[in-house]
C-alpha cells in the first residue's frame, strides 16, 4: 500500500508541474518550450486537459449558458491532483500509532478533499487543531514544495541540459484577429 501511494504522488507531482505550467501561460504569458522527454508529457497533458475543458465547457454552456476561462482547467486538475496526493499520503505514507488510528485517519484522508473548509473553520472556531489537521497540512506543504521544486528543477534542466528538438511543445500563442490587429494599430 505503501508504495501505490508513493507511486501516486510522484505522479500527482508531474501532473502538477504541468497545471502549474499552464497557470502561468494563462496569468502571466510564461511559455515554456519543453524538450523531451518533458515535450512527451506535456503533449499528454495538454491533451487531456483540453477534453477535460472541452467536456466542461460544453456542458455548462448547454445547461447554463456559461462559459468558463481558460485557466479554470489547470486549476482544477491543479486541486485535483494535490487532493488525492494528499489523501494518498495520509492513507498509505503517514504512520499511524495503532489501528483504529489508521482506520479513523485513512476514512478522514478520503474525505480531506471535500472537507477542508470544514475543517479549516472548525479550527478557526474552535482554536485548536487536530492531529489529523497538523498533519494533513504538514503534508500538503510538503507537496507544494516538492511540486515547486520539481517544476524549477525540470525548468532549469529543460533550458540548460536538453537539446533543443524540432518537436518542441508550448502552449498555443493567443488567436490574433482583425479585431485585436486593428486594436494594436
Amino acid at each position: 500500500m505503501r508504495l501505490l501511494a508513493i507511486i501516486w504522488v510522484a505522479l500527482t507531482v508531474g501532473v502538477n508541474v504541468f497545471a502549474l505550467t499552464g497557470l502561468l501561460y494563462e496569468f502571466w504569458g510564461v511559455s515554456t518550450n519543453w524538450q523531451a522527454p518533458f515535450s512527451t508529457m506535456g503533449k499528454f497533458y495538454a491533451v487531456l486537459s483540453d477534453q477535460i475543458f472541452s467536456a466542461a465547457q460544453g456542458l455548462l454552456n448547454d445547461r447554463f449558458n456559461f462559459e468558463l476561462p481558460k485557466w479554470s482547467v489547470h486549476a482544477l486538475v491543479a486541486y485535483a491532483a494535490s487532493a488525492s496526493a494528499v489523501a494518498a499520503s495520509g492513507l498509505g505514507i503517514a504512520s499511524r500509532e495503532g489501528f483504529v488510528d489508521g482506520v479513523k485517519s485513512s476514512g478522514l484522508s478520503i474525505a480531506w478533499p471535500i472537507g477542508i473548509v470544514f475543517l479549516v473553520w472548525k479550527a478557526v472556531r474552535l482554536q485548536i487543531v487536530s492531529k489529523f489537521a497538523r498533519d494533513h497540512s504538514s503534508i500538503l506543504a510538503g507537496y507544494l514544495i516538492a511540486v515547486g521544486v520539481c517544476y524549477f528543477g525540470a525548468t532549469y534542466v529543460n533550458n540548460n541540459h536538453l537539446a533543443k528538438t524540432e518537436t518542441e511543445i508550448s502552449l498555443p500563442a493567443p488567436e490574433v484577429t482583425d479585431e485585436t490587429q486593428m486594436a494594436e494599430g
